[in-house]
């Protein structure tokens, strides 16, 4: 392969960003530096319209578990419905950090969350799940 491949699926590392220049770090609302494989959690609800059907519904507000939707009767569910409901708090780790200054992107901050992990958050997703967001939306735990 010839060049530099920043995509490479089986790395998880920070796109376009070079050791020499490190003005162009993202960070959470507290100032400290979102970085691959640290642990951050949602600011604000968000839903997911790409988890399998097992993982669509949403958390108690009671004890924090995961009330599935019955999918029973799926053609009469409204298409907004359809999506698991990720909990303001709930933790995921960061698999990727895109340099915004080289990409533009909107969502910069690419988490994973993994079924049956906590990560010391009162929540446990039900599926395993990779999105991006926004730098508004997530913050970085420290413990």
């Amino acid at each position: 392969m010839i060049g530099n491949n920043f995509f490479d699926a089986g790395k998880s590392t920070s796109v376009g960003r070079s050791n020499a220049d490190k003005s162009n770090k993202l960070v959470d609302a507290n100032g400290i530096e979102y970085t691959v494989g640290c642990t951050v959690m949602l600011t604000k609800e968000s839903k997911s319209y790409s988890s399998p059907k097992k993982g669509w519904g949403k958390f108690s507000d009671v004890d924090n578990t995961f009330l599935p939707l019955d999918v029973n009767g799926e053609r009469e569910i409204p298409r907004s419905d359809k999506c698991l409901v990720l909990p303001s708090g709930i933790r995921g780790t960061v698999k990727r950090v895109y340099d915004i200054s080289d990409l533009k992107a909107i969502h910069p901050i690419q988490v994973t969350f993994t079924s049956g992990e906590s990560l010391g958050g009162d929540y446990i997703p039900p599926v395993n799940l990779l999105m991006h967001f926004a730098t508004k939306e997530v913050e970085v735990v420290v413990e």
